[in-house]
Formats: C-alpha cells, structure tokens, sequence
C-alpha cells in the first residue's frame, strides 16, 4: 500500500481519506462508542476544515480540535478527534495503517495538537517500522 499523498494545496472539492468505520464517542471516556457506521463513515480533508461522519455529518475548522489521538491493534488504526467545543469525538477508523504517518503530518501542519499516541506513530515512522 502507497502514502495517501495528500496533496498540497488540496482541491476545492477536498481530499478524502478511506475509512473502515468512523465512531461518535464521549470526550474522555476511550473506547465507547455511542453510533458507528461502517456503511458510509466520512473524512475529508479541505483547506481550513475536514467533514466527518459516522451516522450525522459535520464540520469542523482545524482550529476547533483541542487535540488528536491514535489508538491502534488488529486491523484497528483509530484517529480520535477530540473537539474543543463538545463532549462528543469523532473517530475515524482508517483502512490503510500506512496511511496513518501522512495523516498525522497533515494535522500537524494545520496546527492540530497531537497525543503522545500520535507522536509515538510519527517516530516509529521515521524508524521505517
């Protein structure tokens, strides 16, 4: 499997990220999961915000996430969006591990903060494991 290669700048239109599911979860209460879908979960990257969905879409400005975490075993590579201004967290399960290192970068460079989870993933990147 190849790097998403997200482009830079992206298209109007966005750049979508393939996902095997995507959560709705409680802000600091891991692994519950209030809805999922694994019909037709949602991320998609724009310029200024992504557009999410598990059962109900949103948006939110990269601005509006207090912080991004990763929870990953088998076959699960969860990026947990924690919003600033919710209880509620989104959390996009991705259908390539690959892809994880790129994402991250891309939220880095948007300013999102990350987790100690989510820097963990970006050293073993730069290890090539």
């Amino acid at each position: 499997m190849e790097a998403l290669n997200i482009p830079y700048p992206l298209p109007e239109e966005g750049f979508k990220i393939p996902l095997r599911a995507a959560f709705t979860g409680i802000k600091n209460v891991p692994h519950l999961a209030l809805t999922h879908s694994s019909i037709s979960p949602k991320l998609t990257l724009y310029n200024t915000e992504i557009e999410y969905r598990v059962v109900r879409g949103g948006k939110k400005l990269y601005s509006d996430i207090e912080r991004v975490e990763v929870f990953q075993t088998i076959a699960t590579n969860n990026v947990i969006f924690i919003w600033q201004d919710s209880m509620f967290t989104f959390t996009a399960n991705l259908r390539y591990e690959e892809r994880l290192p790129e994402l991250l970068r891309f939220l880095q460079s948007r300013m999102v903060q990350l987790s100690d989870s989510a820097h963990k993933v970006l050293e073993e990147a730069k290890k090539g494991y």
